[in-house]
């Protein structure tokens, strides 16, 4: 093969190796900025999941904090997306509007670890709940836990920012001026 014709068939050659490895370039730099711009951000939540206390031990852990307390509760169940509505929604969107430092005032009663068939039933019975998520200022009276006030999700009603916001005020946790 004369040396031109060795050249120009090297070039040629050359020239679509350049064009490929630009080519694999164009595709890895669009995947990685497509990628950038659409990447999974770390939702934020209002509550902060170490301070869950365990359903089975609520009753307790009410009685042993003494006869001047007051607890908001929060009873929430991790599997449920009714619950992880609330958290991640509503109570981020009532943090934003009202200011309250919610991660101090409002304790989470973890669900997800009791028995799902008795749940309905034992809330019912100990708070007077029928669904979850829901709301519930709880104080101890002589001895008895006793349920003052409640915010309950229903299908028909769900729970919103409005809803949670005017339900603070009514127990005193919120008025208006706070900001």
């Amino acid at each position: 093969m004369p040396v031109k014709a060795w050249f120009c068939y090297n070039r040629t050659m050359l020239k679509k190796i350049l064009f490929s490895l630009l080519c694999i370039l164009m595709i890895y730099s669009s995947a990685v900025a497509a990628y950038r711009v659409f990447e999974p951000r770390q939702e934020h939540v209002a509550l902060d999941s170490s301070s869950f206390i365990s359903y089975a031990s609520l009753k307790e852990y009410i009685v042993s904090s003494g006869e001047s307390s007051q607890h908001f509760l929060f009873f929430y169940n991790d599997g449920e997306s009714d619950s992880l509505y609330v958290r991640t929604s509503v109570l981020s969107d009532v943090k934003a509007k009202t200011g309250l430092d919610l991660d101090r005032l409002i304790e989470i009663v973890d669900l997800s670890g009791y028995r799902q068939e008795n749940l309905p039933a034992s809330l019912a019975q100990d708070w007077g709940l029928s669904d979850y998520p829901s709301f519930a200022l709880v104080t101890l009276k002589d001895g008895q836990i006793q349920v003052l006030s409640r915010l309950e999700w229903s299908s028909a009603a769900p729970i919103t920012s409005p809803m949670l916001i005017q339900w603070l005020k009514d127990n005193g946790i919120y008025n208006s001026s706070h900001s």
